[in-house]
């Protein structure tokens, strides 16, 4: 299995759902930032083959997803968001795999990722 970049602001939220994805045989790097996980991109250190992304506290959410999604354009990405940035954001036009509203639970994040990643090959 590829790694998978989780980005959340909240800490529990990122903890809980990154024990789960290592749980389920996953390797997660877990920011609190978008741009944290841009500058590691930049670095070309590491790729992933899933960026799951919780949108709430995230300053400049839509420049910074553009921004990211250029750094891995063949790159699915699974949307944790609540009901007002889904007001405010167009996300499935944004081009994401997927796109979560809240309430939503650590499982369905899980099950998500695990279908996600199911549909895309590894390279």
């Amino acid at each position: 299995m590829g790694e998978i970049f989780l980005i959340a602001k909240k800490w529990k939220p990122r903890a809980f759902i990154r024990a789960q994805l290592i749980e389920e045989g996953h390797s997660v790097t877990a920011f609190e930032k978008i741009e944290e996980a841009i500058a590691l991109l930049c670095r070309g250190v590491i790729k992933p083959h899933l960026v799951i992304v919780d949108t709430i506290g995230q300053s400049s959410v839509e420049r910074a997803l553009v921004d990211l999604k250029k750094l891995v354009e063949d790159i699915p990405f699974l949307i944790c968001t609540g009901p007002y940035d889904r007001a405010r954001f167009d996300f499935k036009e944004m081009g994401f795999a997927d796109v979560l509203v809240r309430p939503f639970t650590i499982r369905e994040v899980v099950e998500a990722a695990e279908r996600i990643t199911a549909m895309k090959p590894e390279a």
